[in-house]
């Protein structure tokens, strides 16, 4: 078995999880003439996605370790694109926020 039963079953809260971030992303980060950058989408979902399908699935054993990929995605994803301290910590607590809510877990 190359998932563990335990990762195997996470899909819908991946799923939840990433939509949620994303609503909430747009919700704080806006476009500005300062930070033109700030439109996040649908593109952004797919970069988390594709990042969590090319791992290695030998990898995935345990519900923390897909946590862990899912949050390094989305932090690729969103993130990178901030440009302040402030930001990127308003953005850790809307990942926490959404590990919290779909993983049941502290981040």
């Amino acid at each position: 078995e190359l998932l563990g039963s335990e990762v195997a079953g996470m899909a819908t809260s991946v799923c939840k999880a990433t939509a949620e971030l994303l609503f909430a992303v747009r919700r704080r980060f806006r476009p500005t003439p300062d930070a033109p950058a700030y439109v996040f989408s649908v593109h952004d979902v797919a970069r988390v996605t594709r990042g969590l399908v090319f791992a290695r699935l030998d990898t995935l054993h345990e519900r923390h370790e897909l946590v862990k990929l899912w949050a390094h995605e989305s932090k690729r994803a969103f993130e990178d694109r901030l440009q302040t301290d402030d930001e990127r910590r308003d953005f850790d607590d809307l990942l926490g926020d959404a590990i919290q809510a779909n993983f049941r877990t502290q981040w």
